[in-house]
């Protein structure tokens, strides 16, 4: 008796171990698909009802991708597109190489009337109201909380100053930063206060891009060639490797989305 109660002991054990084994693998991402995009060099992407936007900074254009990831459009001459967003239906473009914001409806593209002059805007977001530009030279965030712009951030390394952004979310409360020289995630309040730093501890090399969802953060890692998964409070849930120079990711449809710049790749991911 004794012995058969051991050996339902352990056969209890090791199907509890399997088990949680299992729900722990179906709560991570894994790859499904990896489509080649031939030319294009993918800095950014956001969605669209139309399929998915790429910004292709090293040929000066956007690309959309139709639910085929075929190409359905292209528009031409535009100076260093860098990490695009939807705004309503519109893209709004940081051109980097015309230090302006674009908003492109579909036909036509129109320049943002800003308060103060960019060097070199690297991304955009928008939330409601609101909206943010990492803006690369000047290191800071200009921030718009739907009254009154301030500036966020001096060039620096000490909490509260930034070393070439390239990427913004806002959420409800935060605007969080791709600090990409400083190698990590940080994190203000809409008074322009830093609140922490996510990813020191990961040793990122270049946090390049950034996309902020409802439960995870995903934070292209670039010159080490991973995307990292964090949960809300700031720690790793999943690392993902072997993206050959991640630039931008994005949710969508109950996907993940990530460009590889350096394989010209499109990686889909599912839990």
């Amino acid at each position: 008796m004794i012995q058969r109660l051991k050996n339902n002991t352990c056969i209890i054990l090791i199907l509890s171990i399997t088990l949680a084994s299992c729900q722990r693998n179906a709560k991570e991402w894994n790859e499904v698909q990896k489509i080649s995009l031939d030319s294009i060099a993918p800095i950014g992407l956001t969605y669209s009802d139309n399929g998915i936007w790429l910004s292709d900074g090293d040929k000066n254009r956007l690309v959309l991708l139709n639910d085929h990831f075929e190409v359905q459009q292209i528009v031409e001459n535009i100076a260093r597109p860098m990490h695009i967003e939807n705004d309503n239906g519109k893209i709004l473009i940081p051109s980097y190489g015309a230090d302006a914001i674009l908003s492109f409806d579909g036909n036509t593209i129109d320049t943002l009337a800003l308060p103060e002059a960019l060097d070199a805007p690297a991304g955009v977001a928008r939330w409601k109201d609101e909206m943010a530009i990492a803006d690369f030279y000047k290191h800071r965030i200009l921030y718009y909380d739907g009254t009154t712009w301030i500036s966020i951030g001096e060039e620096g390394k000490k909490i509260g100053q930034l070393y070439y952004p390239t990427d913004v979310q806002i959420t409800d409360n935060e605007i969080i930063v791709a600090d990409a020289y400083n190698n990590r995630i940080q994190v203000f309040d809409k008074a322009g206060k830093a609140t922490r730093l996510v990813g020191s501890t990961e040793k990122m090399n270049a946090a390049t891009g950034l996309f902020v969802g409802s439960e995870q953060w995903f934070v292209c890692d670039f010159e080490n060639n991973r995307l990292i998964i964090y949960n809300k409070a700031g720690i790793v849930d999943q690392i993902i490797e072997n993206i050959n120079k991640p630039t931008d990711a994005l949710l969508w449809n109950d996907q993940l989305f990530v460009t590889s710049y350096g394989d010209k790749q499109l990686f889909i991911l599912k839990k």
